[in-house]
């Protein structure tokens, strides 16, 4: 009863960390912080690549309607410089029909509905006829109302032009004696020499378009999750979220600009005609430069570069960032304290044992004396009893959960005779403690013979442990139906270890030549593969008791993995090749086989693993089959549609 009350009172001590239960919680901390921010990273990258596919569509779709715009604003402004009745209202000699031009160019105007002024200036640059859009109609500008122009840079930049060439005005508000237009009316102008040719009279015809509605067309795109702006060459926000923000050049606020406010986007901007999935100042930019042809002629330096760009708001990423972040912590957390509590335990375990030993020893001594020290030490080798029947009860616990690994067998058969060799022996002492015959050297040679039984059983356990864990690893592998990162190398091994006790007796060798590479994709079904393969040729290519080897070897092929096994059998048997994919064909029916190996493998590797799988045999030399998988699955083909080949 001594030595129970004591190893009570030992169990009730408080665990003694020390500095190496210290250590190890610190590193177990640091590992886990490690493997939570790697997790968390690889997460919200996952959740972030949907938003940045979306960013790219539709900066890529307004490019495209921007470059649609412009070159039908092209056109249009052409296909008035060639109209048959408007070259008839501009005689190179004799006055110019005014009237007539104002009833072409109102018909003009019905053409496209962003057209919202419509004039001829002469070679000075004066109006000498123009019809303005109101509510959807032309109005004739009375000849006291209009201006000369002649000072403006879209008029000074037309004169260079050659024949035929539009020029495009910059994007801007439109103004009217000086004063800017209200309401806003973002306007493009597009000018037309006419007279080149000695077939009209010489001047310019000037198109305003009322960019109005593309512009609501484009801040519609917007959602809440993402912003989209108009950028132009010198920085200012023709379009943004704000309106107070756009048209600083117009409006005397030079500091409204990306260059002011967002300096490295800027920067990003000017060097890079696009970018996509930046993140500054906590917000995820994408950004794309639009040139209008012809972009180094005169024709289109007015317009200059457009950038249209995107933005999700910071706050979106960061409610993104604390739904990722928020499990991936929880479960940090979790797993921590898991390993503090397992820390614990066999801290409190170990402490027992060490108190125990040294209560067994200052025992010993007491039983010198008296029989009474018999007594107590009799009680605590009764105590060690009940701790050893535990010890065998885990052990076939942990025999019953490994069974499937015939290989645990023989560190766990090295422990149960260490076990059963120090159970007899404790017996053999009872023995002699029932007959009065217990001396010191009897005593001292059960202690002797315990601890190397204890050492024994330890050194089995620890190869159990290893087994264990290999298997354990292969097994969560198999689980797995997301791709993740793997080392080929590591999962290989864990499947050399799986097949240990079928190549243990077998005839055949196998070996493994894969180099240390990351990749990221299906490990478990990966290795699967590799099973039935091997599996496949260890039952057909040798004949019962034919020695052999099969191999597997891996190299890289820059963003791919070609994987070989290989065998030195007999060879595919004639006829089997062209049906060695199809489901239930199999040439070992008699032996149980189903057909299905060969098939899922085919299966695996083309729609799982989106890669391709080949194979050469020549009969009495041996069969190989080569798979070439991608390096990283996204980098993969789509290979469902992908036909197997022979070599």
């Amino acid at each position: 009863m001594n030595m129970l009350k004591r190893a009570r009172q030992i169990t009730d001590a408080p665990i003694r960390m020390g500095r190496a239960g210290i250590t190890a919680l610190v590193l177990a901390a640091l590992v886990i912080a490690w493997i939570t921010w790697l997790v968390y990273e690889d997460r919200y990258q996952a959740r972030m690549t949907p938003v940045n596919e979306q960013q790219e569509a539709v900066v890529t779709d307004l490019i495209q309607q921007l470059g649609q715009t412009i070159s039908h604003l092209s056109e249009l402004t052409f296909l008035l410089r060639h109209e048959e009745g408007v070259v008839r209202a501009l005689p190179t000699e004799g006055p110019i029909r005014i009237s007539h031009l104002h009833d072409r160019f109102a018909l003009f105007s019905k053409s496209s509905s962003l057209i919202s002024q419509v004039r001829w200036l002469d070679n000075q640059g004066m109006e000498r006829a123009r019809i303005n859009i109101r509510d959807q109609q032309p109005v004739a500008v009375p000849a006291k109302e209009l201006q000369n122009k002649g000072d403006r840079y879209y008029i000074r930049q037309a004169r260079d032009l050659g024949p035929d060439e539009v020029f495009y005005s910059r994007i801007d508000l439109n103004m009217e004696n000086g004063r800017i237009q209200q309401p806003r009316t973002p306007t493009l102008r597009t000018v037309i020499r006419t007279g080149d040719q000695g077939k009209m009279r010489a001047g310019f015809l000037v198109v305003n378009f009322d960019l109005s509605r593309l512009f609501a067309d484009v801040r519609n795109m917007a959602s809440t999750s993402v912003n989209v702006s108009l950028v132009n060459r010198q920085g200012y926000w023709l379009l943004h979220p704000d309106p107070s923000l756009e048209w600083g050049f117009m409006t005397g606020h030079t500091g409204l600009n990306v260059a002011g406010q967002l300096p490295e986007l800027w920067q990003q901007m000017t060097t890079q005609p696009a970018g996509y999935g930046l993140q500054l100042n906590g917000a995820l930019w994408s950004y794309a430069r639009f040139l209008p042809r012809y972009a180094q002629t005169t024709a289109a330096q007015g317009l200059g570069e457009i950038f249209v760009v995107l933005q999700t708001p910071a706050q979106t990423l960061a409610g993104v960032k604390r739904q990722v972040l928020a499990p991936v912590v929880i479960v940090a957390v979790v797993i921590y304290l898991l390993l503090a509590v397992g820390l614990y335990l066999y801290l409190r375990g170990d402490q027992t044992r060490k108190a125990l030993l040294a209560e067994l020893r200052r025992e010993e001594q007491e039983l010198r004396t008296t029989n009474r020290e018999l007594k107590a030490s009799l009680e605590r080798q009764q105590a060690l009893q009940d701790e050893l029947v535990e010890t065998r009860k885990l052990s076939s616990l942990g025999l019953m959960v490994a069974g499937v690994a015939h290989e645990l067998n023989t560190p766990t058969g090295g422990t149960q005779v260490a076990l059963t060799t120090m159970d007899a022996q404790l017996e053999k002492l009872s023995g002699k403690v029932e007959a009065g015959t217990l001396t010191v050297d009897d005593m001292q040679e059960f202690l002797q013979r315990e601890r190397e039984g204890l050492d024994l059983a330890k050194r089995n356990t620890r190869r159990t442990a290893e087994l264990i864990r290999s298997f354990k690893r292969l097994a969560i592998d198999r689980q797995q139906s997301e791709p993740s990162w793997f080392n080929l190398k590591h999962c290989m091994n864990d499947l050399d270890q799986a097949l240990i006790p079928q190549f243990k007796n077998a005839s055949q060798t196998l070996s493994f030549s894969v180099p240390d590479v990351e990749m990221f994709g299906l490990p478990g079904i990966l290795s699967q593969v590799m099973q039935n393969l091997i599996e496949n040729a260890l039952s057909h290519a040798f004949e019962e008791g034919q020695s052999g080897s099969i191999s597997v070897i891996a190299r890289e092929q820059g963003n791919r993995i070609l994987i070989s096994v290989q065998d030195d059998g007999a060879g595919l048997a004639p006829g089997a090749e062209d049906k060695l994919f199809d489901p239930f064909f199999t040439t070992g029916r008699k032996q149980g086989n189903t057909g299905l190996g060969l098939h899922l493998v085919h299966q695996w590797v083309v729609q799982a693993l989106k890669g391709s799988i080949r194979f050469h045999s020549i009969q009495g030399e041996g069969t190989r089959f080569d798979i070439v998988i991608p390096r990283t699955l996204n980098d993969g083909r789509n290979g469902a549609d992908t036909p197997s080949e022979k070599l």
